[in-house]
């Protein structure tokens, strides 16, 4: 009964567990604000994000106030001195002269001159005669007149003798030439604000051709501090902003792009990244990181909740149950009082429906013992009154003078000892509703050869029976349905002469359900049988009405040596085991 009842619980699966369904509901319920806390929380980390970066741009920029400074006033000088070049330029003394004079009187330059388009200087704070003519840079200005700055150095990353500023003299559409200032770098580390503690690790100026104009570095080679896979060149141009990269040296920094002198020079400040929580951009935590921790804790705290207050104790419960199925002791142990009261509640249920059930079985099992005594002393009795009878049918076989009526006589005792015998195996047995046909036939051909070999007919025997249980409504017209069969095995049997005859009886199971039995008796090849000659007598009608009750198919076979009869029906029951006999 008990694994019949656990066959029917379902099998236990992680999905079906209640702490894993409310895990799936709360997460459920918190998905609208997880989805809330993503958008927020991308959000700020975007704030915060361009909050650094505008903040690195302010303080590179502030850096580069000293370069930026230097470089609009040299523009501004160069421009200044155009209007006057425009009017002395063709007149080589007073120009050099207006030029060395303004040079002297400023301090700021190392140099200052008016170059033709023809690329010869003959007019500059100098006497030495400069030729721009073959310049590259001097070539590429002509076609497009513009202000420019240019290192002194062509060497990128070098220490630059001077920066060069060219502004384009004009006179309506027509260039004249161009206006030239050097511009030392003493004066623009003199320019620079040194007093901020926040400055980058290295800081380079560069014009649109991507040339090195000025480096500040905090080491001693400025080149290492350049981004190692993006060139200055490809910086040019790209709006102010922020990028991770490698410096040369392989160590990861922040680089910050802005623009110092719109269209003309621009920064780049290399920033560390370790230890400055500002500078610290590279870590950049997925937006989902926080209602990812908020649903983690979440379902933690409500898993504990439903493990503690409900999970334990239905397991609780669920043990005392299953103990109590299998020896039908109740708990001993009350829940405690902290408990809910839900839980409290079930667990009162459960006893109040244990005592219940204990109190039916009790009455059940007395029911059933009353019903087995009474069954038992029903099956006895008849039993009794049926060997009565047999007895009653001995006295009239001594008394009768016919042999055709003892014959007749004995067939009938043999049936009643047939019922006889069924009705003692049934109160004998501890079960009633079954009964074992393996032992019925066993008993049915004892009585059967007991009187055969009486007579002085010993006829031998080979039984090979398995244990097959049924109902009594079934065993009642099998074991005559059998004893009719034997009956007439045993009568017909023949042998040659010195040997015995044989009956062969055989039950087994031909198939799921259902059961075999085979009788065979001897006969002597071309000796005549009177086997089944009368086929309207009183044993072959029983053994008609016997098949229908036991819905049965019966098939004969007769060879030279052998008559056999073949029984099979349906059982309800499987056979218990096979045995030899």
């Amino acid at each position: 009964m008990l694994s019949a009842a656990t066959d029917d619980i379902p099998q236990r699966r992680w999905f079906n567990s209640l702490s894993v369904r409310v895990a799936i509901f709360l997460s459920l319920a918190l998905l609208p604000l997880g989805l809330l806390a993503v958008l927020q929380t991308r959000d700020l980390t975007r704030e915060i994000q361009s909050r650094a970066e505008l903040s690195l741009l302010a303080l590179t920029d502030h850096a580069a106030s000293g370069e930026r400074q230097t470089i609009e006033r040299a523009l501004g000088a160069a421009e200044a001195l155009s209007a006057v070049l425009r009017m002395i330029r063709t007149s080589p003394d007073a120009c050099t002269t207006y030029l060395s004079e303004y040079l002297n009187s400023s301090q700021r330059y190392s140099y200052v001159g008016f170059i033709p388009p023809d690329g010869l200087v003959r007019c500059a704070s100098d006497t030495q005669f400069v030729d721009f003519s073959n310049d590259p840079l001097f070539k590429d200005l002509k076609e497009r007149p513009q202000q420019f700055v240019a290192p002194l150095s062509n060497n990128e990353g070098a220490a630059s003798t001077a920066v060069l500023v060219f502004n384009p003299v004009m006179e309506g559409d027509q260039l004249l030439g161009f206006t030239v200032v050097s511009v030392l770098p003493d004066l623009f580390r003199n320019e620079r604000n040194t007093a901020e503690n926040r400055r980058p690790l290295s800081l380079v100026t560069f014009n649109r051709q991507g040339r090195i104009l000025t480096s500040e570095s905090m080491h001693a080679d400025s080149v290492s501090e350049l981004p190692s896979t993006l060139p200055i060149a490809k910086i040019v141009g790209q709006s102010a902003g922020t990028f991770f990269d490698a410096n040369r040296a392989g160590e990861q920094r922040v680089f910050v792009n802005t623009e110092i002198v719109p269209g003309i020079v621009y920064a780049l400040g290399t920033w560390e990244v370790k230890g400055d929580p500002l500078l610290n951009l590279g870590f950049k935590a997925p937006t989902s990181l926080f209602p990812l921790l908020m649903w983690l804790a979440s379902l933690a705290v409500a898993v504990f909740a439903v493990h503690r207050l409900v999970v334990r104790h239905l397991h609780q419960l669920s043990r005392e149950m299953r103990r109590f199925a299998i020896d039908r002791n109740l708990p001993k142990q009350v829940f405690e009082k902290n408990r809910p009261i839900e839980m409290q509640e079930l667990e009162k249920s459960f006893q109040s429906m244990a005592h219940a059930l204990l109190n039916d079985e009790a009455r059940m099992e007395n029911a059933l013992r009353e019903k087995n005594v009474l069954l038992k002393e029903i099956h006895h009795r008849v039993k009794n009154n049926l060997q009565m009878i047999s007895s009653i049918m001995n006295m009239n076989i001594r008394k009768a003078q016919s042999v055709e009526t003892k014959a007749t006589i004995r067939r009938l005792q043999t049936r009643v000892l047939g019922l006889a015998t069924v009705h003692r195996n049934l109160y004998q047995t501890n079960d009633l509703t079954k009964t074992n046909a393996a032992a019925l036939l066993r008993e049915i051909f004892g009585q059967l050869m007991s009187g055969n070999n009486s007579n002085g007919n010993r006829i031998k025997v080979a039984m090979h029976l398995d244990d097959i249980v049924m109902f009594p409504d079934q065993a009642v017209p099998f074991s005559l349905l059998a004893s009719e069969i034997a009956t007439q095995a045993i009568h017909h049997a023949q042998a040659a002469e010195g040997n015995a005859p044989v009956v062969e009886l055989s039950l087994e199971i031909s198939q799921p359900g259902t059961v075999r039995m085979i009788c065979r008796n001897s006969l002597v090849p071309g000796q005549p049988s009177d086997e089944n000659v009368d086929d309207d007598g009183l044993g072959p009608q029983l053994v008609k009405a016997f098949v229908v009750q036991l819905a049965a198919t019966i098939t004969t076979e007769r060879t030279d040596d052998a008559y056999t009869v073949t029984v099979t029906f349906p059982v309800q029951e499987i056979p218990l085991e096979t045995r030899d006999y």
